[in-house]
């Protein structure tokens, strides 16, 4: 059990051993465990315990028509602004809370450092990413590094060591694709998340599937799009221009 909780970081575990102790003794009292964390959520159910947070709370005091719709959407906003966390992808309140926070990546990027947010399928996940990303861009470009990094905290935990890098070269694609002269502050924020998860480096796949989306383009073909990603490097250092290089050699769409 406790190594479903570390993740594989046996320096964790001592942290994790009150959780332990919630769980067995809402167990042995035939409680149910009310916690907004959803790992230990997760923890309470594979024990048999019946478990819920307060997003849930709310919704059933709505339901029973002890709470209003619009009181409960400001609740649910209230608690996004005091750093709950783990709470269901809402798209508008998210942005309504950045937008409050004037598109600093606070409250509002919480979320996206936590790996339940990114959990498959990650649809609403990647909209929400992408639409924060647009009023970013507009509205405070030089945030973007830091918004992209705490997406990218979220995303490599989601995904582990092993799988995180290919994800992560998607992340930066998304922000270069808004906003193009942050794109070095962007791929070095990313890269050091990248590098404190023991994942691989994500500079190879984002000059893939940027490589890949400018074929989509009517008209340019694959020699045209690999010009397009070398042209987008160019100011990187000449180990990164050669590690686009390979990657762009290596694999054929």
């Amino acid at each position: 059990m406790m190594e479903k909780l570390d993740g594989g970081h046996p320096e964790r575990r001592e942290g994790y051993r009150s959780w332990l102790g919630v769980v067995s003794a809402a167990q042995a009292a035939g409680r149910a465990v009310y916690s907004d964390d959803v790992a230990l959520r997760a923890l309470a159910r594979e024990q048999g315990v019946p478990t819920f947070g307060t997003a849930a709370m709310l919704r059933v005091l709505s339901g029973e028509a002890r709470l209003q719709v619009v009181p409960l959407d400001a609740a649910l906003v209230t608690l996004r602004r005091n750093w709950v966390v783990d709470l269901p992808i809402e798209r508008m309140q998210i942005l309504r809370t950045a937008r409050k926070e004037e598109w600093n990546p606070g409250t509002a990027a919480a979320p996206l450092t936590r790996p339940a947010f990114w959990a498959p399928p990650a649809d609403d996940a990647i909209e929400v990413y992408r639409a924060l990303l647009s009023r970013v861009a507009k509205e405070r470009p030089k945030l973007l590094p830091q918004w992209v990094a705490a997406a990218a905290t979220g995303l490599a935990e989601a995904s582990g060591p092993g799988g995180a890098a290919e994800k992560l070269g998607v992340l930066v694609l998304e922000a270069y694709r808004r906003e193009q002269t942050t794109f070095p502050a962007v791929l070095a924020a990313v890269r050091a998340v990248s590098a404190a998860a023991g994942a691989a480096d994500p500079l190879p796949s984002f000059a893939r599937h940027l490589r890949d989306t400018a074929t989509l383009i009517p008209g340019v073909d694959q020699a045209r799009a690999e010009l397009y990603v070398h042209g987008t490097c160019e100011g990187l250092s000449e180990a990164d221009r050669a590690i686009v290089a390979d990657a762009l050699s290596a694999t054929p769409t």
